[in-house]
């Protein structure tokens, strides 16, 4: 009896030692798997699959076109170029225009881009002149009814010649000059032809005004410039947004201030240039300053400090000036 009584106990103490090496391994097992899920889960969704795509916004809020403001627009639309995460651009266009050569340069910039990614642009005030060439560029142009939209036209600033005495010597008729006037005109008719040919080309069948009547270079409300076919909708920045996502066939986006993105970028590189060229103390005190300016972006507007403007447009330089700009005219 007694030795039946060892026999059964032991039966029991094996069957209890061999259901704690099976949990032992299935907890061990179980702990692996779950690590390696979670490890196999981090691969997924960080490294093998994109992050949630992007729409950049760019916010051009009562500028003029000039040099600098042309040197801050570029870099943004080169951010959004460089950032492969950006799908898609929304650019809130107010501005009367300003220098031709800045214009060009930002709609050439803008069309290369809109071969990569869908721009659309909201126009929220007015989008006149070398703006509206500007947004030529884009793929589509939505309008307030009563934002104002076209004004396809030149403007020519001849600078005043030099006094003439015997101290000022040049070697033929239009070195002071530049050209006769004739020529001048001449050139003026040829920039605005070729003013005409971009809206007439990036407008393509949707534009229903003659070119003769394009020329005129007329402002129109919004409601206007969409049933002549200068812009394609009426609608808010919201819709600018839904149509950038249908456009570059994304959902679940996010929306990126670029604005913000390039000053953050700009000003880091001040604080690098800064620790480069002075002592601890000097630093210190240029940083605090830095930091001081910083807190004053949400007050200057979109573009900050030393942004937008009316620098070089209409200036004293003396030179000949093609200016695509809406001027509002005299009281």
């Amino acid at each position: 009896m007694k030795r039946t009584f060892i026999v059964v106990g032991e039966q029991v103490v094996g069957r209890v030692a061999t259901l704690a090496r099976l949990w032992s391994r299935w907890y061990v097992s179980s702990a692996l798997l779950a690590g390696i899920g979670i490890f196999i889960g981090y691969l997924i969704l960080v490294i093998f699959l994109p992050g949630r795509p992007q729409i950049g916004v760019i916010d051009i809020s009562g500028l003029v076109i000039d040099r600098g403001s042309v040197a801050r627009i570029s870099a943004m639309l080169d951010y959004v170029r460089d950032n492969d995460d950006i799908k898609a651009v929304v650019i809130k266009m107010d501005s009367p225009g300003g220098d031709a050569s800045g214009s060009e340069n930002l709609f050439l910039k803008t069309l290369d881009l809109r071969s990569d990614k869908p721009i659309v642009v909201s126009v929220q005030g007015i989008a006149a002149s070398g703006a509206y060439m500007w947004a030529m560029g884009s793929n589509f142009i939505y309008a307030n009814p009563t934002s104002f939209v076209g004004s396809v036209g030149v403007i020519l600033q001849l600078g005043a010649p030099p006094p003439l005495d015997e101290s000022l010597i040049f070697s033929g008729p239009a070195k002071l000059t530049g050209a006769p006037f004739r020529t001048f005109v001449a050139m003026m008719e040829a920039v605005k032809d070729n003013f005409v040919d971009i809206v007439v080309t990036q407008r393509g069948d949707r534009l229903r005004i003659s070119r003769e009547v394009l020329s005129e270079a007329q402002l129109y409300l919004g409601s206007d410039a969409v049933r002549l076919g200068l812009a394609d909708a009426i609608g808010s920045d919201n819709d600018a947004i839904k149509k950038a996502a249908s456009l570059a066939g994304i959902s679940g986006y996010r929306l990126i201030d670029v604005n913000a993105k390039v000053d953050r970028l700009r000003i880091e590189r001040n604080r690098r240039i800064i620790a480069s060229l002075l002592t601890d103390e000097e630093q210190e005190d240029s940083i605090s300053k830095l930091k001081a300016l910083e807190e004053l972006f949400p007050s200057l507007g979109a573009f900050g400090a030393g942004g937008g403007g009316t620098s070089g447009i209409g200036g004293d330089s003396g030179l000949p000036q093609f200016l695509y700009l809406y001027v509002t005219p005299p009281e």
